[in-house]
């Protein structure tokens, strides 16, 4: 009995020390990015949709425009396509590039990377799927948001 109960004190304490190193996508600091972006565009951003805190809405004379760090979710994907069908269609921007096709290849495995470099004290940033909507007064998005990264943070993720 008493091998049992040292050998779960063991994994438990592993868990706790593991724990502070679980990272996840600072969608914060990206979507700040973004507004920033937007604004030196003359766009001006809110975030108008309490269930996506990351989802941005932007709007400028005769442009708007709708931009989110997007998941390899469908779900997620589904919703933001969702919510752009009145402003334009749905482009994605992945290694700097506009395609319409949202990208699988290699994204689960991107975000893996990530979380376990971070497990080890490695920092790695990705690119990152970023889902635009706007409507055809707009700038073209390719290279307002092009070279923006996806940063690591540690803790779980903000809820609001």
């Amino acid at each position: 009995m008493s091998g049992a109960v040292l050998i779960a004190a063991a994994l438990v304490a592993t868990k706790l020390l593991w724990l502070p190193r679980n990272v996840y996508p600072d969608r914060e600091r990206l979507a700040a990015a973004i507004e920033a972006r937007l604004a030196t565009a003359g766009l001006t951003s809110s975030r108008p949709w309490k269930a996506a805190p990351f989802r941005i809405r932007a709007a400028g004379g005769a442009c708007t425009m709708i931009v989110q760090q997007l998941d390899v979710e469908a779900a997620e994907k589904s919703i933001f396509v969702e919510r752009a069908r009145d402003i334009g269609p749905v482009r994605y921007l992945y290694h700097d590039a506009m395609r319409t096709d949202f990208p699988r290849a290699g994204t689960v495995l991107r975000d893996q990377l990530q979380r376990q470099a971070a497990r080890v004290g490695l920092m790695v940033t990705v690119d990152p799927i970023i889902g635009v909507a706007a409507s055809p007064a707009c700038p073209d998005p390719a290279p307002l948001l092009a070279g923006l990264k996806l940063f690591p943070r540690a803790g779980p993720p903000a809820l609001r």
